[in-house]
């Protein structure tokens, strides 16, 4: 004597749930990593174009010869040194998308981390170049440096704000 009811013959198993709903969650993220990506390769072209613009627009100019007009200063060495840092680490990140999307299995390194690095080298050189161009000593020039160290040893020693996914958990 069969003792199910027609009812329980169309009820989905725990087997199949848990199966669709994994195939659901990998689409998900599936999706979302493809939007990561997409950002980070975004985010990396717009620090190299801006990083690449301030190495051929001197904070100061150029003199007629084309030597830089501050390029005895100290601060100068420490933008044009951040700057080339900042451009470095978001080209890396270019070569890196390019190579996993040409060639299977290639992964670099943590393409955010850098990106998170170079954000932090182009604050360097921001301040630094505001040093060189405003009068020595002024308000301005130390506030914004203040800020921008700030928010450069927030981003290098991890001190940033908490990932969406743990934040919406609580933790």
């Amino acid at each position: 004597m069969n003792s199910e009811s027609p009812k329980h013959k169309d009820t989905p198993t725990t087997s199949a749930i848990i199966g669709k709903n994994i195939e659901k969650l990998e689409a998900t993220s599936s999706e979302e990593d493809s939007k990561v990506f997409d950002t980070n390769l975004v985010v990396a072209m717009l620090i190299a174009t801006v990083t690449f613009a301030a190495a051929f627009t001197m904070p100061g100019g150029l003199k007629s010869d084309g030597m830089a007009v501050l390029y005895g200063e100290a601060s100068f060495q420490v933008f044009l040194l951040f700057d080339a840092f900042s451009f470095f680490l978001s080209i890396l990140v270019v070569f890196h998308h390019f190579m996993v999307a040409t060639v299977s299995g290639v992964l670099v390194a943590a393409p955010s981390i850098l990106i998170q690095y170079s954000i932090g080298g182009m604050l360097v050189a921001f301040a630094s170049g505001m040093l060189l161009v405003l009068p020595k000593h002024s308000p301005v020039g130390i506030l914004v440096c203040l800020i921008c160290g700030y928010i450069c040893l927030s981003i290098v020693f991890k001190l940033r704000i908490v990932p969406v996914r743990l934040a919406a958990n609580g933790s």
